[in-house]
This record gives structure tokens, C-alpha cells and sequence, in this order.
């Protein structure tokens, strides 16, 4: 069967060496009494050099495309691919959805060293099973396998209906990272921007879903990183000496500050409040391509292209035919045009140092350092954001019409009241002429 699902997007240059341990400095993202700068984020950007340049609340992105197959195996925990823990402070949207890709062969320089031999310990055990099950029980050639590229995000960015099925065909854009969490430093597209499936329905048709994330979470706070702004907010709670102050409000002279007295605590909670940015920023191109499972059936059938699509103003779809078999999807991201919805209420989510250490083992010692420095039964405070679904697209719903019928203006559906900047369906099917007799 040929690819029901791909994408062009140019691929980056291949890499020498260990060069995602290089990206880190070969340190995994933690406390440091050196105040080493790398790695700064847990999810260190490769294209952006570990930067997030934010303007107007907007975060500057190289976005990097991927197509390939989705591996979810079956014999990762019950409720994969939803994950059983992350450090909740970066996940308001909730804890991650995530799959990996046997990536198509342009794209395996997207692959680390460690996505190509993962060890099945706790930091590559994922991607080991993951390799394993795509080179035994998917009906790959195994040679054809040279790794496996790992896709992070939070869940309800993905509504059910947009996700994806072990062997779908899938093309994702998003940010290339190298996930200094863990000590194998693999490398991820974490968050994608972005995300299309297709499945194979028949022998002659192919549905195919898109769904583009509604927010980027921020992984820089007031005081910057997390592990700063969660050092500060130790320091506060425990009053370390110079940490905390008095101040009065001084009429047309600012306020007038003295220090209180060291382990004098001037904060009754900690508190990690992630800024919700825009999930894009400039100018974005992404497309991919849709096609039937196998060739026309014969020489008198019409391929016909069923579809909806929701956006928020800003964004274009645009489909047009371009091989026999084939429709290809371009979508247009304009930030000048795109104005970023209200993010949804935060409700109070309270963690323990317990939550925290059963929560996020292996993620550079975040809850092991803090149950040093804080009593069990101190809670820190975090966000909870609860976004509407996007529905799924029902049959009665999509526009058909012959693909050679396709070029100009795609209809689309533009909704400013719920959050998605676009999602959709497109479904390609051979049929056979109407005879009018």
C-alpha cells in the first residue's frame, strides 16, 4: 500500500556525533550549584538554540516537519498514549498525549543517537519497546527502520477525536527538541504546531484528520527558567537571608523596602503560574499530502474529495489535486491576521512534595530537591486549564465534490468562538461515474 500521508517540508541537515548530548552540554535539566546556563529549558529547542524569544506574548519558533508512521505499542502502560507523569507546573492542558513516528527515510536526521539504539532502562525504555514493536509487528522491513522520533503534547490540545491509532500514517510540525529530562537525550517534536493522521477506511478510501494546537505553554516564568523561579519561591518560603523585605508605599517616590531578618519567610505558599502564549508566530506555511490507499480501481473512476474545516480568522486552507491520487492540504498561519483567544480560566491545582516525587522521577531531580528543602506537607500551587473540544467531524457535515474540482478558494468554516486555529477532516475515495439512463 502506498503512503496515505506525507509531507515535503525540507528536512534538517544531518548531524555528527553525539550531538544532542552536545546540544545539553551533556547535563539533563535540574538544580545546579553552578548556575550552569544549559541545559535552560527540560525541552531545549535544536533550531532555536535553546532560546525563547518572546514578543507581545508570542514565542519565536523554527517549526520543523515530520512525516512518517505512529507507533503506539501496546505493551506501554494501560493508559498510554496519555502520560502517567510530567511535571505539572508546564502542563496545565493537562499531562501530555504522545506517540512516536518511524520517521519516512528523509526525515531520520530529525533522529538522535539515542532514538536510533534506545537502551531499555527508564530513560529509553519508551523508545526501545517503541523500536522493538515497529520492527517485528508492524509488517516493516526492519532495515527500513533506523529509529524512532518521539511527539509530546499536553492532552487536551488534542481532543479525542484528532488523535491517532498505532500504523496511521501521520505528518506533524512543531518544535524539534532535544528532552534534557532524561538522561538519553532523545529528540522529540514536543509541542507539534500542527498534527495530521490518515487511516485507510477501504482499499479505495482514506480519511484523514488535522488539528492545530490552541496555546504554547511558556517554559519561562517571572524570574526565568522554572528551576529559577522555583529556587526564588524556596527562598521566599524560607525567608533566606536577603530574600525578603518590608516595603511601604512612599506618595511620588516608589516604595521604601528593608530587609527582614534571615529565615523570616515573606511567602505563606509557593506558587508556578506558566504564561499561555500565542501557539505561533510570523508567517507559517505547512502542507501535506492526502492520498487513496491504491490506484484508481480503473480507468472510469473519479476521485472524490469529501471535507470540513473550522478556523479562527488568520488562517487558510487551501486544497488542490496534484497527482491522480493525490490532494495535497497547504495551510497558511498568519500572526497579523490572528488574534490569540483568551486562555481558559485557571483553576487551582495543588501538589505535595509526595505528588511531586511519584509525579516527575527522572526529570532532572526537580522533586527530589525540593523534599530536601521543604517539609512533606508543603503544596505548591499550579494551573489547570480545561479547553473546550473540538468536535469531530460527522459524514452529513463534509462538502464532496471531484477532486479535479478543487483548485481556487476552499471553503471553510471561520469560527472566532472556540480556540482551535484549524481542524478538520478530508476524506479521498474512488467512485465510479453516475449513469443517467
Amino acid at each position: 500500500m502506498q503512503a496515505i500521508l506525507e509531507t515535503q517540508y525540507p528536512a534538517p541537515a544531518a548531524r555528527g556525533g553525539e550531538w544532542a548530548r552536545a546540544i545539553c552540554q551533556g547535563h539533563t535539566w535540574g538544580p545546579s550549584l553552578t548556575q550552569r546556563a544549559v541545559p535552560r529549558y527540560e525541552w531545549m529547542p535544536i533550531l532555536n538554540l535553546g532560546k525563547e524569544v518572546v514578543h507581545d506574548n508570542k514565542v519565536s519558533e523554527t517549526v520543523t516537519g515530520v512525516s512518517g508512521i505512529a507507533v503506539v505499542p501496546p505493551d506501554l502502560p494501560q493508559d498510554y498514549p496519555l502520560s502517567e507523569s510530567d511535571v505539572p507546573f508546564v502542563h496545565p492542558f493537562g499531562f501530555d498525549f504522545e506517540f512516536l513516528i518511524v520517521p519516512d527515510a528523509r526525515y531520520d536526521t530529525l533522529l538522535a543517537p539515542s532514538n536510533q539504539t534506545p537502551k531499555n532502562d527508564e530513560a529509553g525504555r519508551d523508545y526501545f519497546v517503541a523500536l522493538k514493536h515497529a520492527k517485528e509487528d508492524m509488517g516493516l522491513k526492519a532495515e527500513s527502520v533506523a529509529g524512532v522520533l518521539g511527539v509530546e503534547i499536553e492532552q487536551d490540545l488534542v481532543p479525542l477525536p484528532y488523535r491517532l491509532n498505532d500504523g496511521d500514517r501521520v505528518a506533524v510540525f512543531g518544535r524539534w527538541i532535544v528532552d534534557a529530562g532524561h538522561s538519553d537525550f532523545h529528540s522529540e517534536i514536543h509541542p507539534p504546531l500542527l498534527l495530521a493522521s490518515a487511516r485507510s477506511i477501504s482499499a479505495t478510501h482514506t480519511s484523514s484528520t488535522v488539528i492545530g494546537r490552541a496555546y504554547l505553554v511558556s517554559q519561562e516564568f517571572h524570574e526565568g527558567n522554572l528551576w529559577t523561579h522555583l529556587l526564588t519561591e524556596v527562598k521566599k518560603r524560607i525567608g533566606w537571608p536577603g530574600t525578603c523585605k518590608f516595603c511601604i508605599p512612599i506618595p511620588f517616590d516608589g516604595n521604601f523596602c528593608i530587609p527582614l531578618p534571615p529565615f523570616v519567610s515573606c511567602s505563606t505558599r509557593m506558587e508556578a503560574h506558566p504564561a499561555i502564549r500565542s501557539p505561533f508566530s510570523g508567517h507559517q506555511h505547512m502542507s501535506y499530502m492526502v492520498r487513496t490507499p491504491s490506484p484508481p480501481p480503473d480507468a472510469g473512476s473519479i476521485l472524490m474529495a469529501s471535507f470540513h474545516f473550522t478556523t479562527r480568522s488568520g488562517i487558510s486552507v487551501r486544497l488542490s489535486q496534484v497527482e491522480a491520487d493525490t490532494v495535497q492540504v497547504d495551510i497558511d498561519m498568519d500572526d497579523q491576521k490572528y488574534k490569540t483567544p483568551p486562555p481558559p480560566v485557571a483553576r487551582n491545582s495543588d501538589w505535595s512534595i509526595p505528588d511531586l516525587l511519584s509525579l516527575v522521577k527522572g526529570e532532572g531531580g526537580l522533586a527530589t530537591f525540593l523534599s530536601f528543602v521543604l517539609p512533606p506537607t508543603e503544596k505548591i500551587r499550579g494551573d489547570r486549564r480545561h479547553l473546550p473540544p473540538a468536535p469531530a467531524i460527522q459524514d452529513n457535515q463534509l462538502f464532496s465534490t471531484p477532486a479535479q474540482s478543487l483548485p481556487g478558494s476552499t471553503p471553510v468554516t471561520v469560527d472566532d468562538h472556540q480556540p482551535y486555529p484549524v481542524f478538520g477532516r478530508l476524506d479521498l475515495e474512488w467512485q465510479q461515474p453516475v449513469v443517467i439512463q
